[in-house]
């Protein structure tokens, strides 16, 4: 128990607990802000969910596949052609094996 503890978490401070890192302690505000973005665009409201899905991606450090394709679908649906085409650009790197970012890139690509 307690000796395992102080193994992985160091010794318990002068309180008697252990101090815990905040990623274990704070939910996931990454996953917080892509649920947030994802009723935000069923609701059709995607300048609010491309900026949910911009703060998740700079709280995940830009490179879950996942929020970028939702960023470039949002962007596509602002008619921001240009940017979809740089963002799901990035998302396929990451996953070229992705059949459904493959499709959103080539239609935000060609323009349909």
């Amino acid at each position: 128990g307690v000796e395992l503890l102080a193994n992985i978490l160091g010794q318990p401070g002068a309180d008697g607990l252990f101090e815990v890192s905040a990623a274990v302690t704070i939910p996931d505000r990454a996953a917080e802000l892509t649920a947030e973005g994802d009723a935000l665009m069923a609701a059709g409201e995607h300048q609010a969910a491309l900026e949910r899905f911009t703060a998740a991606a700079r709280e995940g450090g830009g490179q879950d596949v996942q929020v970028l394709h939702r960023r470039g679908r949002c962007l596509v649906a602002l008619g921001r052609r240009g940017e979809a085409v740089e963002v799901l650009r990035r998302a396929l790197r990451l996953d070229p094996a992705n059949r459904v970012i493959r499709q959103d890139y080539a239609a935000a690509k060609n323009g349909g």
